[in-house]
């Protein structure tokens, strides 16, 4: 709904239209990083521990990443065309 809800500013100013659905995307990331904090703060204290595993966590995150966005730009541009995808 980024590109569809957002129709009149993009015919009114130029830029990237790929921006919309990115915005998303980063804004749930940033939440996403934030809500991390504190579960792995009770990971430490609850459970096992922090093992080495934990290193890889970066990563994941970074790969999961590059999935919800290219899910995002696909959803958005078939959203654009077929309003039925719309949540």
């Amino acid at each position: 709904m980024s590109i569809v809800g957002k129709g009149s500013l993009i015919r009114k100013v130029y830029f990237p239209k790929a921006i919309l659905p990115l915005a998303t995307v980063l804004a749930n990331l940033i939440n996403f990083l934030f809500a991390l904090i504190p579960l792995l703060f009770l990971v430490h204290i609850i459970g096992p521990g922090l093992n080495a595993s934990i290193l890889f966590l970066p990563m994941a995150c970074l790969i999961f990443f590059v999935f919800v966005t290219g899910f995002s730009f696909f959803f958005a541009c078939i959203n654009v065309f077929f309003r039925d995808f719309s949540p």
